[in-house]
């Protein structure tokens, strides 16, 4: 009768109350062939040991690597973010775009009991609260920074037909929503248009490269916490 064996290391499969040699898991196998370049159909507890250790090192290395790299993207399409147009016309003269999707971006912000006691006293005059107005701009310049970069998140560069709305959020707990919307699109002309065309074009490269090393992350995300796990 012939005995298993480790499809690795050949090692004879057994089990005792002294020791035990058995095939690791089919999370291990995977594990190992992604961050290795051992493809063997199977393990062993005694042989998959140094591999493990080995597919861990690596992950760690790319997963470092992975992350440095979307550090990079976002530091350069935070430079690069205000080229981006943001318009309220839905078809403007001469462009020449592409529709992707409709894109939004929100932003509360806390008005505070000074604010409110300042505005009523500049309500009384009939003059306009500064404070109000201030909170409302730093909304509406966030939320068009977001909207950016929903713009460059889906392969755009420009957005058109933007519309704006403000709430009062949190039922009288002195809260200010600005909402925006509006459709990303991909501009085709950019050398016809007023606009810095080298700047948008590497913003463009910059979201491509961002959105690759998105992919590569997702992937790497199964495995973050192998350390951890029990083969």
């Amino acid at each position: 009768m012939s005995k298993e064996t480790c499809p690795n290391c050949n090692a004879v499969l057994k089990f005792s109350i002294m020791s035990e040699t058995s095939l690791v898991g089919k999370k291990t196998v995977g594990f190992i062939h992604k961050f290795t370049d051992n493809q063997s159909p199977g393990f062993c507890t005694k042989c998959s040991s140094p591999l493990i250790t080995d597919a861990r090192s690596e992950f760690k290395k790319t997963w470092e690597k992975t992350h440095s790299d979307e550090s990079d993207c976002l530091k350069d399409i935070k430079k690069l973010i205000d080229a981006v147009p943001i318009v309220t016309l839905h078809n403007p003269k001469d462009w020449k775009y592409e529709s992707l999707e409709m894109i939004t971006s929100q932003s509360v912000t806390g008005t505070g009991v000074f604010s409110e006691i300042a505005s009523s006293w500049t309500d009384f005059f009939g003059m306009e609260s500064g404070k109000y107005n201030k909170k409302l701009k730093d909304g509406e310049d966030r939320c068009k920074d977001q909207l950016r970069w929903e713009a460059v998140a889906v392969g755009g560069n420009a957005v058109v037909g933007t519309d704006i709305d403000y709430s009062e959020a949190g039922a009288g707990k002195g809260m200010l929503m600005v909402c925006m919307a509006g459709t990303a699109v991909k501009l085709k002309n950019l050398s016809e248009l007023n606009y810095d065309v080298d700047k948008l074009g590497e913003l463009q490269e910059a979201g491509i490269r961002l959105k690759k090393v998105k992919e590569s992350i997702d992937a790497l995300e199964p495995f973050k916490n192998v350390s951890d796990q029990v083969y």
